[in-house]
């Protein structure tokens, strides 16, 4: 697409809205290209795609709460910390939302990719109360954001403690999936290993 597009704001639940130009990172304000408001140790941008329309899907997590083009959206905590936070948002060319999950359940959404078809896939982590406290989690979308009925099961190898860090797709539509995961839950146990797990193309 021809020229930039401005995208409108995300940002932490606060009284003290920066502007949409800048964003603070690690206590700093710095100009951000996107727009995108986001406060100290609040919000995370984790990944960012695009599909086959120039549509923009962004994903990552919140630590307390976030204003989300518009909804409010507030992380819920229980043993053993944060279980809710992961967002993902879908915006047209122009920066216009097209759709959102502000609350997609688990703790964290740490990349995103697009499918051939527009399917969005998300890939982060729940929180659990065993290994290191986080469990993967591979969502699918399809591209009007409802949730597809197919699983996708984090737990392909090693223990179901870890994390999904990264996703890209193929140009036949499978995905692959980067994690971070113990090889069992018992202390001492091995230390984490990585994995890239294939998965088969969104139907």
């Amino acid at each position: 697409m021809g020229g930039r597009a401005r995208l409108p704001g995300i940002e932490r639940g606060t009284r003290h809205a920066r502007p949409a130009h800048e964003v603070a990172r690690d206590g700093a304000t710095h100009r951000d290209e996107a727009g995108a408001r986001i406060a100290p140790c609040a919000v995370h941008v984790t990944g960012v795609a695009t599909d086959s329309h120039d549509n923009v899907v962004i994903a990552g997590y919140y630590e307390s709460s976030i204003d989300l083009f518009g909804q409010t959206f507030v992380a819920h905590f229980a043993e053993p910390g944060r279980v809710t936070g992961a967002f993902v948002v879908k915006l047209d060319a122009t920066g216009q939302l097209v759709w959102q999950h502000g609350d997609l359940g688990f703790s964290e959404a740490n990349d995103v990719a697009v499918d051939p078809q527009d399917n969005v896939i998300v890939v982060g982590a729940s929180t659990v109360n065993t290994g290191f406290f986080r469990a993967p989690v591979v969502a699918v979308f399809d591209p009007a954001g409802g949730a597809s009925s197919d699983r996708y099961e984090a737990a392909a190898a090693g223990s179901e403690d870890g994390r999904a860090v990264s996703v890209v797709v193929d140009a036949c539509g499978s995905f692959y999936v980067g994690m971070d995961k113990l090889e069992q839950v018992a202390p001492p146990g091995p230390p984490i290993r990585a994995y890239v797990v294939k998965y088969s193309r969104v139907p």
